[in-house]
């Protein structure tokens, strides 16, 4: 697969997963200042397992 349709599929599966975001916060019934705080939480913590996973030498290094 070509790094464009990589690019293609990746945008569009951030689409679907955030198309879903809106309902699934005023089901939970949060509000917006809490709903703010646990997806800038859950980004964080999702890009940090990226960077440690992708990068171990150089992540460990960065966080000590």
């Amino acid at each position: 697969m070509s790094t464009y349709k990589k690019g293609i599929a990746l945008a569009f599966g951030g689409v679907v997963l955030l198309s879903f975001d809106s309902l699934m916060i005023r089901l939970s019934g949060v509000g917006g200042i809490e709903a703010a705080f646990w997806r800038g939480f859950f980004g964080f913590l999702s890009m940090l397992l990226l960077f440690v996973g992708t990068e171990k030498k150089k992540s460990m290094i960065t966080l000590k």
